[in-house]
């Protein structure tokens, strides 16, 4: 049984242990120290280096206003640690932003922290602004000894705190009853994309695409994706240097459809961003997928866009270049309402869709299965009622 609750931030001595949780964050390029509520010691988390957000809020950017905002969102960041504890807190300071859906009878939290204990994600997201304790209560140490494979025989529990996707926050202290230590790390994935890389309409912050790859696959991923993003050259150079992927993701191009845009300029910043990503990582393998389905009916595509031409254009780009792998978005998502929350973005079943297609691609496997390509033939209400072989 795992607990998670939030309280105000108290001096007492009830914790044995205390560290800097930017000691233990993961998914960052860069911190910053700031200031909340006067007290200094307080460090933001940072996705997109300096130069990125300054290339992102430019006059040059699809939407530099919503990319300054966005820039310095939380997506796929995390505390992350292993630990024999019972009880473990960590200070927080989520910035103002959204945190809400549902209606009046029943809202329901979608953006804030939440929580991963020994590869289950637990229900629920804190959703309280300023600053705050986040309060994990865990099961005692014979409960920890029946993990399996994590820490010292099993001694040990994995933690890891998500911080909002769509939202910043500052961490401070990580405290525990017992010691922490660094959590082991896997390959890492750099994921260059937009609103659906960032967790759009996941409702949760450890249950996005990316997010999942972290937890159900072990990579250890930098998430960039960014509401709103189409292909820029000068924001993907203005990573140079500060991050060293072993494998890179691309998803870009489904924003073309909702506003004018020419398959020329398309194919030039396509190809110019492209051609950064292979000169600054040359021997990186590199997936370029192509959009994922959307529903035209309930959101009609501007008249004025290029849209239908992209995955054309992506794949012309890609044949230049062996580093790179173009891949179906139709093969990464089902293109069925069941698994969408709306015209383009999945839902948190579309999410965990993706996921396990894109595991699989990075596996070096075919995105879809056999049950799956069999499901695909079978009408969708058959589907949700469990009535096909």
């Amino acid at each position: 049984m795992v607990k998670v609750t939030w309280e105000p931030i108290e001096a007492d001595a009830r914790w044995a242990v205390k560290a800097r949780a930017a000691e233990f964050l993961k998914g960052t390029v860069a911190t910053r120290f700031e200031s909340v509520a006067g007290e200094d010691g307080w460090v933001r988390p940072l996705r997109f280096t300096a130069e990125q957000e300054r290339a992102l809020a430019s006059c040059a950017a699809w939407h530099p206003a919503l990319f300054r905002s966005q820039a310095v969102s939380c997506a796929g960041v995390r505390v992350e640690f292993v630990t024999s504890a019972t009880r473990i807190a960590l200070e927080a300071a989520r910035d103002a932003g959204a945190a809400w859906t549902g209606d009046e009878a029943a809202d329901v939290a979608t953006d804030g922290l939440s929580v991963d204990v020994d590869g289950e994600h637990i229900e629920g997201v804190i959703a309280a602004h300023g600053a705050g304790r986040l309060v994990i209560e865990l099961d005692g140490p014979e409960a920890a000894a029946e993990s399996e494979g994590e820490g010292d025989g099993g001694s040990e529990r994995l933690v890891r705190i998500w911080l909002p996707y769509l939202s910043g926050c500052c961490v401070k202290t990580l405290m525990a009853d017992a010691e922490m230590g660094k959590a082991p790390s896997g390959a890492s994935l750099l994921v260059i994309g937009d609103s659906i890389a960032q967790g759009e309409d996941a409702l949760d912050p450890g249950l996005s695409w990316p997010a999942r790859l972290v937890r159900d696959a072990g990579f250890d991923v930098l998430n960039q994706g960014l509401l709103g993003q189409v292909f820029q050259p000068s924001a993907v150079s203005a990573l140079a240097g500060a991050a060293d992927p072993d494998l890179i993701w691309m998803a870009l191009g489904a924003n073309y459809r909702h506003e004018e845009c020419y398959p020329g300029t398309v194919e030039r910043d396509a190809r110019a961003t492209l051609a950064f990503v292979r000169r600054q990582w040359r021997d990186r393998r590199t997936w370029v997928a192509t959009p994922t389905p959307h529903d035209e009916e309930l959101l009609p595509s501007s008249g004025e866009s290029c849209w239908r031409e992209v995955p054309g254009i992506l794949a012309t780009v890609c044949e230049r270049w062996p580093q790179f792998t173009l891949v179906d978005g139709a093969d990464l998502l089902d293109d069925d309402r069941g698994y969408r929350a709306d015209a383009d973005h999945p839902n948190a079943r579309g999410h965990a869709q993706m996921a396990r297609r894109i595991a699989r691609v990075l596996a070096g496997e075919a995105p879809v299965d056999a049950a799956e390509l069999e499901a695909r033939g079978v009408p969708a209400f058959l589907r949700d009622m469990g009535l096909h072989a």
